[in-house]
């Protein structure tokens, strides 16, 4: 294939993924992230997780070495609790997966197309509890789930940039659209879908008690925390939180068995 059939390739490729359209009327339709199928948020979901592994961006990724195995292994329980129940749609398409981010000082978390989260020190460090990292963990499940986040980078950066994620050109773009999924936030109704979700898997699992992201937010007060700057609250939130969780049954939250295995096995 010479380098003009495969650039005309590409281009069209783009035009059918990722540009507008007409429809029977001859009126535009925009053709967003939204309009993708789970398979093609899974593609541009992949390749930035691949960006990040293959250490392109400033992003320090935890070793999984003896020092911090005691970290992993428990974050990654919990997840895979999370996951591995029958609200998540996407069980079995999206490689879930979830990675421990170094930096103390930025208490975040973010989430890829197709289910990669990555969380930093900085956050499970401000956690107290098992629950409360469950809470943490269902609500950015959600968001790769729900294909909220695929809409939500098709809204912040338009067609071109994302279908260059899609096609693999992810030098240019890739480290801009990363940082806005760690900077830019997402409208209270896209976290009203996610607490609801959460809701759901906490009511599934006995083992946590959905009502522990009250005790987060209500700690975050006054803090500089920047997942709930990039998740902002609606009216009522924690009420709604409480009154929805009020039949579930839970155990209480583990502090100390989150303090001994996480906090303990940090840097």
């Amino acid at each position: 294939m010479n380098r003009r059939f495969k650039l005309i390739s590409i281009s069209l490729l783009c035009m059918i993924l990722f540009s507008q359209c007409q429809d029977d009327s001859g009126e535009i339709v925009k053709m967003g992230i939204e309009d993708y199928s789970a398979e093609e948020q899974k593609v541009i979901g992949d390749n930035l997780h691949k960006y990040i592994q293959d250490k392109n961006t400033d992003h320090i990724i935890l070793a999984k070495n003896q020092n911090y195995g005691p970290a992993y292994d428990f974050v990654e329980t919990v997840f895979q609790q999370a996951v591995l129940t029958d609200v998540v749609a996407n069980l079995d398409f999206y490689d879930w997966s979830v990675h421990i981010l170094v930096n103390d000082q930025f208490k975040n978390a973010f989430t890829l197309p197709g289910g990669h989260l990555y969380i930093y020190t900085g956050l499970l460090k401000f956690i107290k509890s098992d629950a409360e990292l469950f809470a943490v963990i269902t609500r950015e499940i959600a968001l790769a789930d729900l294909g909220t986040v695929g809409i939500f980078l098709g809204e912040e950066h338009g067609p071109s940039k994302m279908g260059d994620i899609f096609l693999k050109n992810v030098e240019e773009h890739g480290p801009e659209i990363i940082e806005s999924l760690e900077q830019k936030a997402y409208d209270s109704d896209a976290i009203l879908e996610a607490d609801l979700y959460s809701i759901d898997l906490a009511c599934l699992n006995y083992n946590y008690d959905d009502q522990a992201i009250v005790d987060l937010i209500n700690r975050s007060k006054n803090k500089e925390v920047e997942w709930f700057g990039t998740r902002p609250s609606y009216p009522d939130r924690t009420k709604k939180i409480l009154e929805l969780t009020s039949n579930c049954r839970s155990s209480s939250p583990n502090l100390t068995a989150y303090k001994n295995a996480v906090i303990m096995h940090l840097p």
